[in-house]
Formats: C-alpha cells, sequence, structure tokens
C-alpha cells in the first residue's frame, strides 16, 4: 500500500523503468495521484479509466462547484478533453469535461486532476482566499481515514512519522499569521510531548 504523488506533470515525466515500477506498486494496492499540466503518461488509459478525446495548448481558466457547495477557481494552460471509459468521474467542467476522477487499477487506485492544482496554487499571492484544500479532502477521503493525526485548518499541514503505538507529528503553518493547528486525534492516541514550539498557536 502506500501513496504516490505526481503532481502537475509537465514535459518528460519520468523514465520508463520507474514508471513500470510504480505501476506495479499500485497494481499491488497503492493509490497514485497525479494532475496534468502540459505532460502525458504513455498507456494513460489504462492507468486512468479515461481517454483522450484532443488536447491543446489553450489557456481556460473555469469553476468548480464542490460537493460541500464551495466553488474555486481553476486556470490552466492546456486543456485536455477525456471521456470516462471506466473511471468514476466525481466533478466536470462547465463544458461536461471530467475535472476529479478516480478508477480502480489491480488492487489500488489512480486519483487524476484534469486541473495542475499545484502549479495554479503556486503563482497565486493567496491560495488560502478560496477553499482549495476541499479538492484534495474529496479526492484523498479514504487515505486520510486511516491516519492517526489530521489537521482541521486549512492553512497547516501535518506529517506523520512512525508506526505501532507511538507516532511524531509535525504540523506545519503555511500563511502568514498565527494559526491554531486544530489537529484531530484518533482517539487511541494522545499527545505525550511538545518537542518544539507552541502546541496550540502555531507561528508563522
Amino acid at each position: 500500500s502506500g501513496l504516490y504523488l505526481l503532481p502537475s506533470i509537465a514535459g518528460p515525466v519520468m523514465n520508463k523503468a520507474a514508471y513500470d515500477g510504480l505501476k506495479r506498486r499500485v497494481q499491488d494496492g497503492a493509490t497514485l495521484y497525479l494532475s496534468m499540466d502540459d505532460g502525458m503518461l504513455t498507456e494513460f488509459e489504462e492507468l486512468t479509466g479515461l481517454r483522450v478525446e484532443h488536447a491543446r495548448k489553450a489557456r481556460r481558466q473555469g469553476t468548480l462547484t464542490l460537493p460541500g457547495g464551495g466553488r474555486v477557481e481553476d486556470h490552466k494552460r492546456y486543456h485536455a478533453a477525456l471521456q470516462a471509459t471506466r473511471a468514476q468521474v466525481l466533478a466536470r467542467d462547465e463544458e461536461g469535461v471530467p475535472l476529479l476522477t478516480q478508477a480502480a487499477y489491480g488492487k489500488g487506485r489512480v486519483l487524476f486532476s484534469n486541473v495542475p492544482w499545484e502549479a495554479m496554487l503556486l503563482g497565486m499571492p493567496d491560495c488560502t482566499s478560496q477553499p482549495y484544500h476541499q479538492v484534495y479532502r474529496q479526492l484523498f477521503d479514504g487515505n486520510l481515514a486511516a491516519k492517526i493525526i489530521r489537521s482541521g485548518n486549512p492553512c497547516v499541514g501535518v506529517t506523520e512519522h512512525g508506526e505501532g503505538e507511538e507516532r511524531i507529528a509535525v504540523p506545519v503553518n503555511y500563511s502568514g499569521a498565527s494559526q491554531d493547528n486544530a489537529l484531530h486525534i484518533k482517539s487511541t492516541f494522545a499527545v505525550s510531548k511538545v518537542l518544539y514550539g507552541n502546541a496550540q498557536a502555531l507561528a508563522p
């Protein structure tokens, strides 16, 4: 199992040996997330369950309505018109083109975004102005549920290290202001020690 990320793929992505190894891991039960900028993977339909009808360089802007009712703007420099052949479509654009999908691949699954959120957000002065975190919550809900510790604050990321009965959590404040960490911890675990910083108010 495991989670592998290929964000905002562009140009040459990876060599074939690495790509084949990644696909084997997904077939064995891992989850792969990939979002597309102007790059393309071979065996794309086999991997994602999506067929490319046509693709071209074309700046496009739209609005994605999320299941919880939130709305976020999206823009990209490369447009791919896709048709789902076996993928489950989680969200479409205004023209009905799949934007977010998931598909089984062996024992694992492939999560796909037809918007390069990561490259897009890096170019924005304030990526917290809209609820972009909800896009990832929708996609990764199953993976997040398995975590011992999660952040409920979209401005705070948290990584979890270790295994067994003892874990180390590292919350990081990505904003320019102090933030409540809003950590959600499974009932079978509790904080025993703060190694660095203020556990309640995270400095930028």
